[in-house]
C-alpha cells in the first residue's frame, strides 16, 4: 500500500490526559498478560528468537521515528499480540507492500505490519482475520447542505500522489485532479480553498485534523468511497505464528483495547470544552501562516493560474472551432443516456433532433425516431428502427463502439461512431463524408466505363489478330504454292524471283509473329487464369523443349528452387522468352545458362544468367522498351523484354538485368510471396522493400 503520509514521530502533540490515562492501562494489561501465561516457562520464551516484522512507512499505522526504531499502531499491536508468548519483535523496514509479500514469501521475515487484504496477497502469504479496516473518503470544508461524492461533479479534487485516492478519484464526474506530496499539504490546500475537497484515509487524516485543531471545520462526505480491510500476513513456513496470531486476534485482544490503541495513535474528536481555544487558537495560526503566504505566493499562484485557465480555454475553443470547421457533430451523454451537450456542428446538420434533445428524449428513442421520421435517407419499419436501436444501445453500454453510415434526405453522408467516454459518459461523433462519397461514386462509375473501353479493346484486339493473320496465311501458303509448282515443272526461277520469293516468305513470317506478339501484348492485363501454387523446377522440361534452344547449350536449373504462387501460364511464358533470348543472342554456337530462385524477406527471385557477349550500358536502361532489339542480325520486333515485363509488373514484381565483369548477362525478375490478386486486400507494406 504507498504511503499517505511521510514519516511522523507524532511527538509534539497536545497533551490529552484521557489518551495517557489508556495508554498506561493497555501498557498495564500486556504485562499482566505476559506473567499470567501460563503456556511455557518464561525462560523458554525467552530463548525464542524474535518474530522479524516486515513494515512500510505508512504513520501512523507504521512509521520510523526520530531514534530508528519502528513505531506506530500496527507495531504495537504486534507486540501486543505477541507478548502473552515472550516473543519480541525484529522490525525490517521494507520500500512497500509488494516487497513485504516478498520477504514473507522468501522466509526473510516472518510477518508484515497490518496490510490490506487482497487476493493476490493472500495467494503468497497466510493473513489472519480483520483487525481494523482503512476507509477512503471525501473531505470537505463543512456546509449547510448534505453532499455527496457526484456533488463535486467538475471541481478541484486533491490527493497524495501515489496514494489510493489517485485511482478513486474516477468516482468524481470531470474531476481536476490537483497532487500534493502529503496530508499535511492536502489539508492546507483545503483549508486555503486551493482545491474544493480531497480523497484521502479516514482515520489517518482525521488524525493530522485532530492535532492541528481544526477537524470541527471539516466534514466526511458519505458514502466512503472504498474500504480495505487490514490484516497481519505471514510468512508461509510459519504455521505456528500463524495460529498464533489468530487465536490471540478471536480470543485475548478485546474490542476496549483496540479502541485504545486507536485513540493513542489517531487521537478523538475535540471535545466541547476545548473546542473554543483550540480552534480559535488554530485559526490564529492557520490565518497568521495565510498571510505569509499569501504575501510570498499570492500574485505568482494567482498568476500562474490564470495563464492556466486562459491557455485551457483557448484550447478548448480552437478544439471546438477546429471541429466545427470539418462539419464534426458531436452530442455528449450522460450516464443515463440523456443528451447534455452538443456542438454548433450538431445543430446544423441536424436540427431536428436537437429538438428533441432539449425535450429530454434519450439516446434509444433519438436513434429510433430519427430512421422513421424522414430525417434519414433509409426508411425501415418501426420494428426494424426499434431493433437496431436496441442493438446499438447493448453494444454502447457493454463498452463496444458502433460505426455506420448515415445519409440525410438532403444528400450529406456521414460516418457516425459512438462509444463510451470516461465511466459515467457516452459520445456520439458524425463526420460529414459528403465528398469523399461522391468522390468514392465518381471512381465507381470511372471504373465501369474503362472495364467497358478495356472488354471493347480485348474484342477488337482479338479480330483485328484474326483478320490480320488470315491473310498473311493465305499468302505464305501461295507462296508455298509457287515453289511447289515451279519444282514439278522443274523449272527454274528467272533472274532475282528466288530471292525475292524467299524475301517475301520471310516477311509473311516476321507479320505473323508481329501480330502475335501485339495480340500477347494486349491480352497480358486479361488474363484470367487463377494462380496457384507450384515448383519451377517441374515446369522447366515443357519450358525448354517450347524454347527450341540448341542442343549445343547447356541448361542448368537449381534443384532448391522456391515455391512461387502465379498463373503457371503465365511463368512459363516469361521464363521461355528469357531462357530463349539467352541461347539466341548468344555470340557462339554453344554456350550455358544457368535458371536460379530464391527468397528475400516476401519476395522470391528467380534469375536467368548467361556466358554470352552481355548488354553494353548504353542499351540496358532502354531494352524493355517496345520495339527495341537487342541484336539487328536477329529476328524479331523486340516485343519480347517488353512484355516479359509487363507481365512481371502485373504480378507485382520488377525485371532488372546486369552484366557481372566475368562476362554473360544475368535477367532477375521479382514474384510476390502473396499473389498479386490478394494485394491489394492485405498490408500496403507488403509493396515495400523490394529487392534490386
Amino acid at each position: 500500500m504507498p504511503p499517505e503520509t511521510p514519516p511522523h514521530t507524532f511527538e509534539g502533540q497536545p497533551f490529552r490526559p484521557v489518551q495517557w490515562v489508556l495508554k498506561a492501562l493497555v501498557l498495564t494489561a500486556v504485562l499482566v498478560t505476559g506473567m499470567l501465561n501460563p503456556a511455557q516457562p518464561m525462560a523458554q520464551r525467552q530463548a525464542e528468537p524474535p518474530v522479524r516484522l516486515a513494515y512500510t512507512e505508512f504513520a501512523p499505522y507504521s512509521f520510523t521515528g526520530p531514534d530508528g526504531t519502528a513505531q506506530g499502531l500496527a507495531i504495537d499491536l504486534a507486540r501486543r499480540l505477541l507478548e502473552p508468548e515472550g516473543r519480541s519483535l525484529q522490525a525490517i523496514a521494507a520500500p512497500n507492500p509488494a516487497s513485504v509479500i516478498d520477504l514473507l514469501n522468501r522466509g526473510e521475515a516472518d510477518m508484515s505490519a497490518l496490510l490490506g487484504q487482497t487476493a493476490a496477497r493472500a495467494q503468497l502469504a497466510g493473513h489472519t482475520s480483520s483487525v481494523g479496516a482503512l476507509s477512503a473518503v471525501i473531505f470537505a470544508k463543512k456546509a449547510d447542505a448534505a453532499r455527496t461524492p457526484s456533488s463535486f461533479s467538475g471541481q478541484r479534487i486533491g490527493v497524495v500522489s501515489g496514494s489510493v485516492g489517485m485511482s478513486l478519484v474516477d468516482a468524481v464526474p470531470f474531476a481536476e485532479v490537483v497532487e500534493q506530496p502529503n496530508l499535511d499539504r492536502l489539508i492546507m490546500a483545503m483549508m486555503t480553498e486551493q482545491v474544493d475537497a480531497v480523497i484521502a484515509p479516514s482515520d489517518g487524516f482525521h488524525a493530522r485534523m485532530r492535532l492541528m485543531g481544526i477537524d470541527p471545520l471539516v466534514e466526511e462526505v458519505l458514502p466512503p468511497l472504498a474500504r480495505f480491510p487490514f490484516v497481519f500476513y505471514v510468512s508461509p513456513s510459519q504455521p505456528g505464528l500463524l495460529s498464533t496470531l489468530e487465536d490471540e486476534i478471536t480470543q485475548g485482544l478485546s474490542p476496549a483495547e483496540l479502541r485504545a490503541l486507536d485513540e493513542i495513535w489517531f487521537g478523538v474528536p475535540t471535545r466541547p470544552i476545548e473546542r473554543e481555544i483550540i480552534l480559535w487558537g488554530s485559526l490564529a495560526f492557520v490565518f497568521l501562516a495565510l498571510a505569509t503566504l499569501a504575501a510570498l505566493r499570492g500574485s505568482f499562484v494567482h498568476a500562474r493560474r490564470a495563464k492556466r485557465l486562459s491557455k485551457e480555454t483557448e484550447e478548448s475553443r480552437l478544439l471546438i472551432d477546429a471541429l466545427n470547421a470539418v462539419d464534426a457533430a458531436i452530442v455528449i451523454f450522460d450516464q443515463d443516456l440523456r443528451a447534455v451537450h452538443w456542438n454548433t456542428g450538431f445543430f446544423r446538420a441536424f436540427p431536428t433532433m436537437v429538438d428533441r434533445m432539449e425535450n429530454g428524449v434519450g439516446y434509444r428513442a433519438l436513434i429510433a425516431e430519427c430512421y422513421m421520421d424522414g430525417s434519414i435517407a433509409a426508411m425501415p419499419s418501426k420494428e426494424e428502427a426499434e431493433d437496431m436501436a436496441d442493438s446499438m444501445l447493448r453494444k454502447l453500454t457493454t463498452g463496444q463502439t458502433t460505426r455506420r453510415m448515415i445519409r440525410s434526405v438532403a444528400g450529406r453522408v456521414f460516418e457516425a461512431a459512438d462509444f463510451r467516454i470516461g465511466a459515467h459518459h457516452y459520445a456520439s461523433v458524425r463526420v460529414d463524408m459528403s465528398r469523399l462519397y461522391d468522390q468514392a461514386e465518381l471512381i465507381r462509375e470511372q471504373k465501369t466505363k474503362l472495364e467497358t473501353v478495356n472488354e471493347q479493346l480485348e474484342r477488337f484486339s482479338t479480330l483485328a489478330a484474326h483478320d490480320l493473320k488470315g491473310p498473311l496465311l493465305q499468302q505464305s501458303a501461295l507462296l508455298g504454292f509457287i515453289e511447289e509448282d515451279m519444282s514439278e515443272a522443274m523449272q527454274a526461277y528467272p533472274g532475282d524471283v528466288a530471292q525475292n520469293l524467299h524475301i517475301m516468305r520471310t516477311l509473311c513470317g516476321r507479320m505473323t509473329q508481329l501480330v502475335g506478339d501485339l495480340l500477347e501484348q494486349a491480352q497480358t492485363d486479361q488474363d484470367n487464369e487463377l494462380p496457384r501454387r507450384f515448383q519451377p523446377r517441374d515446369r522447366l522440361p515443357a519450358i525448354l523443349q517450347l524454347a527450341g534452344i540448341p542442343a549445343s547449350f547447356d541448361v542448368e536449373v537449381a534443384s532448391d528452387m522456391p515455391e512461387v504462387t502465379l498463373m503457371p501460364a503465365a511463368f512459363d511464358t516469361v521464363l521461355r522468352n528469357l531462357i530463349s533470348n539467352a541461347a539466341k543472342h548468344h555470340n557462339a554456337k554453344e554456350g550455358s545458362i544457368r535458371v536460379t530462385g530464391h527468397c528475400e524477406g516476401n519476395w522470391v527471385v528467380i534469375e536467368v544468367a548467361d556466358d554470352g557477349p552481355g548488354i553494353p550500358d548504353a542499351h540496358r536502361a532502354r531494352i524493355f522498351e517496345p520495339f527495341q532489339r537487342l541484336s539487328t542480325t536477329k529476328e524479331g520486333f523486340g516485343l519480347g523484354l517488353a512484355f516479359i515485363q509487363k507481365t512481371v509488373t502485373s504480378w507485382g514484381g520488377e525485371i532488372f538485368v546486369s552484366c557481372p565483369p566475368s562476362g554473360g548477362s544475368v535477367f532477375r525478375f521479382t514474384i510476390p510471396k502473396v499473389p498479386a490478386a490478394l494485394l491489394a486486400l492485405k498490408q500496403p507494406q507488403l509493396q515495400a522493400g523490394k529487392p534490386h
